[in-house]
């Protein structure tokens, strides 16, 4: 392609797509495998040759000196049509975390072109369909990610029979030695007659789907974050959910750009595009350092206004001009899922004068994805819950401390400098002033009931390495020796809480794997049904 032969390059990895699909018969390089009806062998390799099939049409249609194909950035979107249903399927069936995450290594960069593809269209032709296209890649990127990695483990937390995980793992191995029986008969290796191989492969299909169908009856939380993400967002739907004073914001970190989607009920779907460039990600990691900080001299302190004032402007400045919302709902993406919106500063600081924060202006709630806001079963749970606001503080006597102390030298912290934990003096006076505040509850080292708000005010661990072992600390008694509330006991749980708030240490912060998001204690309240 670097020749501009774009017609050749595009007809030579067509050709390779039909070896890999043998029952896929069309000579024209515009028509593509249909990955339900068709079948492969060898998937990862088809996703590289559609993808650089797309990405040819894509350069085609970006090359000044050629203009005789008007069609190459439709058959572009396409082709990213088509890689985003082959994504899907793949990743659906993938045996383990190493395969997974080699896959993200190309979803991520694939999402990220066919954003740009759909919103091209949008500004030649102006059609509604391109922009909600472009957020719906959006939106299918980071339902990829939202899914554990740790897949099995997920399932066990979520109260899936290990039986029943078995089972989903054979039923997949078997489609794909069904699959790959098909193709060696195509290619000649294999003498079987393939009326036979095909119907193999129906059969072990359909298991599959009656499986799915079963995830989806009697273990709702584990089949939306395996399966669900597969179906498609509508954009009217989520708009007429959205109250009349809220802006959702959704956000695509790319290599390159940042593409920003808002959404509100008022002025429906817009889009933005950012240039962000080589310091974006030391930027973000210095903020979030900062903003960790017990106390900053001066100089971190002006380096801290600078940067909080410099994100908000990237980030969300051109979305909140003209806003007239009091509520924001942010969906963040990459690194951004690793800081603080509140702690942005929506204007320059005067001196003497308190910070223009972000959270005095707006109301924020995050999410990992723009479903938890307003979608799944949990909703109508946390309707039930009995009362408004509980306030929950540990002062912690010195059996738990000193249990603490052997844990983190024993279990949790290898090769991590241990902190220092002690008697947490002003919790006591924290959630008293919030329930007097809020007109609710509160227990000092007491056990609490269900609440739509709920403020912890704890220690926290962070197992990096560990996730799901990062825990809130509470008191050890003799009837509770287990005096950890660990991120792995949470998701099981249907919390009936609008809103938790975790007073305590790192409970935002854990392990940010690239296609998997950050795994923290305040990801498994989200999937225990917390919304915020």
């Amino acid at each position: 392609m670097e020749r501009g032969e774009y017609r050749q390059a595009i007809a030579h990895y067509h050709r390779g797509i039909r070896s890999l699909v043998p029952d896929f018969k069309s000579d024209r390089p515009e028509d593509h495998p249909q990955h339900a009806r068709h079948w492969c062998a060898h998937k990862p390799i088809l996703l590289t040759l559609l993808r650089s099939k797309a990405r040819a049409y894509l350069q085609w249609h970006e090359d000044p000196a050629d203009d005789r194909q008007p069609q190459a950035l439709q058959m572009a979107y396409r082709g990213y049509q088509n890689l985003d249903t082959l994504l899907t399927k793949i990743r659906q069936n993938l045996p383990s975390a190493e395969a997974r995450y080699a896959l993200i290594e190309q979803a991520i960069p694939t999402y990220e072109r066919a954003i740009q593809v759909a919103l091209a269209l949008y500004e030649r032709e102006g059609k509604p369909e391109d922009l909600e296209r472009a957020y719906q890649f959006c939106v299918k990127n980071k339902a990829l990610i939202f899914f554990e990695g740790q897949q099995e483990e997920d399932a066990r937390y979520a109260g899936v029979p290990p039986s029943l995980i078995q089972r989903e793992a054979q039923l997949q191995a078997a489609c794909i030695r069904a699959e790959t029986a098909l193709y060696d008969q195509e290619i000649g290796q294999l003498t079987a007659p393939r009326d036979s191989l095909v119907r193999d492969l129906f059969q072990r299909r359909r298991a599959h789907e009656y499986l799915i169908q079963q995830l989806e009856r009697d273990y709702h939380r584990y089949f939306e974050l395996k399966y669900a993400y597969a179906q498609e967002v509508v954009v009217a739907d989520l708009r007429a959910a959205l109250p009349a004073d809220a802006l959702l914001i959704e956000f695509f970190v790319g290599a390159e750009q940042l593409f920003v989607f808002p959404l509100s009920l008022e002025r429906g779907l817009d889009y933005g595009i950012r240039a962000i460039g080589p310091d974006f990600e030391q930027h973000c990691l210095r903020f979030r350092r900062l903003s960790s900080a017990e106390k900053l001299d001066p100089s971190a302190e002006r380096a801290y206004q600078e940067l909080a004032q410099g994100l908000y402007e990237t980030l969300l400045a051109p979305q909140l001009v003209e806003a007239s919302e009091q509520r924001l709902f942010i969906v963040p993406d990459g690194l951004l899922l690793q800081i603080s919106f509140d702690n942005l500063l929506y204007r320059k600081a005067e001196v003497g004068q308190v910070l223009p924060y972000l959270v005095r202006k707006y109301a924020i709630s995050t999410a990992y994805s723009s479903r938890l806001f307003f979608e799944g079963p949990e909703v109508e749970e946390r309707l039930g819950a009995e009362a408004y606001f509980a306030g929950f503080g540990l002062t912690y006597d010195e059996a738990t401390l000193r249990a603490l102390r052997e844990w983190q030298e024993n279990k949790g912290l290898e090769g991590k400098e241990i902190p220092s934990l002690g008697p947490l003096i002003y919790s006591p006076g924290e959630v008293r002033e919030l329930a007097e505040l809020l007109g609710g509850d509160y227990w000092i080292d007491e056990a609490a009931e269900r609440y739509q708000i709920l403020h912890l005010a704890t220690h926290g661990l962070e197992v990096a390495a560990k996730p799901l072992n990062s825990a809130l600390a509470f008191s050890q008694t003799p009837a509770e020796p287990d005096f950890l509330l660990r991120a792995a006991d949470l998701y099981p749980l249907s919390l009936r809480a609008d809103l938790v708030t975790l007073s305590a240490c790192d409970t935002g912060y854990g392990k940010l794997s690239k296609g998997e998001g950050i795994q923290s204690l305040a990801r498994a309240f989200a999937y225990a049904g917390s919304p915020s």
